[in-house]
């Protein structure tokens, strides 16, 4: 279902500037990608990166595997986290 979504999302055409952030899929069954975050409305759930333009309109998405979810970029880039979460 999620390849679908993504493969939607990756149609839609991307403005100049996008906004990066994360969101919390409430989420409480049995799920090795699973988090906890106490600081979120919604604690328990799958961690989600996103890129939306500025309607909201979601046109890339991570979710959260480890460590290993994203890029690698070389160091004198000085990429923010967020940076490394949509590589587009």
């Amino acid at each position: 279902m999620l390849d679908s979504v993504h493969a939607g999302c990756l149609q839609i055409t991307i403005d100049r500037h996008v906004s990066i952030d994360e969101q919390m899929i409430p989420f409480t069954g049995a799920c090795e990608l699973r988090q906890h975050m106490p600081k979120k409305p919604n604690t328990v759930g799958l961690k989600n990166f996103v890129a939306a333009r500025h309607d909201g309109v979601v046109v890339y998405f991570v979710v959260y595997e480890g460590a290993n979810s994203f890029l690698t970029f070389p160091a004198e880039l000085k990429l923010g986290f967020g940076d490394t979460v949509v590589p587009k």
